[in-house]
């Protein structure tokens, strides 16, 4: 393995990396949050030098073997993941905790460290959701998308970190299959982010909550997730698209490219619409008859917006089919208490963990796809 080559291409990562840190510094500046801005900045330039330097570590034959290609891939998350968590450990956490919640974001796990939210910056939340994002279709093939000097060594990369198609082209080309895949994921997370909007989410709230469902990350900058905004309308735009979050998104492009067959002839598209309906069939009618009951002790200590004595259809359906998704996917996000409900129901939930979404998903988990093959 040609450890200079693998270290340029490397570099050129980097340095468009650091170009990406300025998006959440002018949110700090907007802000007039000079303080955490500078820890952006200095996450920038710095990412921008080194990989600047490892881009000089080799001027020559840039094509990668396979190895080469999947030790970029390593290396990057490994290397990115560090300069992301910067702007934490400027905010105040310790390495070991900036670290965490970096890597938690670039991999879409959606575990953090954050406990008091109001200590952070917008442009911090903002990162933290921007980072998931990125991480939902694949840092790698976003940097293969914008720069033509990857497109040499592209269909290593992209096959080794993409959750687009497997072995499957959308173009001949890897560099346009990958343009087209995250065109599409960024027409719909602008289409989530007016939707939010438009239905009252306050526009700030609404780029960060649709960065990390697009990406069923989960990340979100209100303390209580998605229950803390107390919309029906929002919750139902995330159940939407969150839905699509987990099909795969080659599909998607083919859909939207006029060919709606598509997804009815694919077989795991079937699958994963038949367990979110069902599964969101059988959680209803629990929680309906969990509702009526007013011996439960759920009733007595239920927090507010929980499912609750004479709750009507609507709600129902609502807190059903956004918790199936949610866990389903891997998303995260949360509209109440599910500790509170019964055992039926967290039986449902705990099933779904099992299965996860599709592939060539940002979903995470198993994926249902493995599940029909051992079935």
């Amino acid at each position: 393995m040609r450890l200079a080559v693998v270290a340029h291409t490397i570099g050129l990562i980097l340095r468009l990396f650091g170009v990406l840190l300025v998006a959440p510094l002018v949110v700090d500046l907007m802000y007039r949050n000079f303080e955490q801005a500078a820890g952006f900045a200095i996450a920038g330039v710095s990412a921008a030098i080194v990989g600047e330097l490892a881009r000089r570590l080799h001027r020559g034959e840039r094509e990668l073997s396979r190895i080469e290609g999947l030790a970029v891939v390593a290396f990057s998350w490994f290397v990115v993941s560090f300069f992301a968590a910067i702007p934490y450990l400027w905010s105040g956490l310790t390495f070991v905790d900036a670290a965490f919640e970096s890597m938690s974001g670039l991999t879409t796990t959606g575990a953090t460290i954050f406990r008091d939210f109001s200590l952070y910056s917008e442009g911090l939340f903002f990162w933290r959701g921007m980072t998931q994002w990125l991480g939902g279709m694949g840092v790698i093939a976003l940097f293969i998308a914008i720069l033509p000097a990857l497109a040499i060594a592209g269909r290593q990369l992209f096959f080794a970190e993409a959750p687009g198609p497997d072995e499957e082209r959308l173009t001949p080309r890897i560099r346009h299959t990958a343009i087209r895949l995250w065109g599409l994921y960024v027409v719909l997370t602008g289409v989530e982010i007016v939707m939010l909007w438009y239905f009252g989410m306050p526009l700030f709230d609404a780029f960060c909550n649709a960065f990390t469902t697009m990406s069923a990350g989960g990340f979100s900058p209100n303390s209580e997730s998605i229950a803390g905004y107390e919309n029906a309308a929002v919750e139902w735009v995330f159940i939407g698209f969150i839905f699509v979050a987990g099909a795969n998104y080659s599909l998607w492009f083919r859909f939207f490219r006029g060919k709606p067959l598509s997804l009815i002839r694919d077989e795991e598209f079937r699958v994963y619409v038949v367990v979110v309906l069902t599964a969101s069939l059988l959680l209803g009618v629990f929680l309906y008859q969990f509702s009526l009951d007013p011996g439960q002790a759920y009733l007595d200590n239920a927090p507010a917006g929980a499912v609750l004595d004479g709750a009507s259809i609507e709600t129902i359906a609502r807190q059903a089919s956004f918790q199936v998704l949610t866990i389903v996917t891997t998303a995260g996000f949360a509209t109440d208490d599910f500790n509170l409900w019964n055992d039926q129901a967290k039986a449902i939930l705990l099933g779904l963990m099992f299965l996860g979404g599709s592939a060539g998903s940002a979903a995470g988990g198993p994926k249902i796809v493995r599940v029909i093959l051992i079935g």
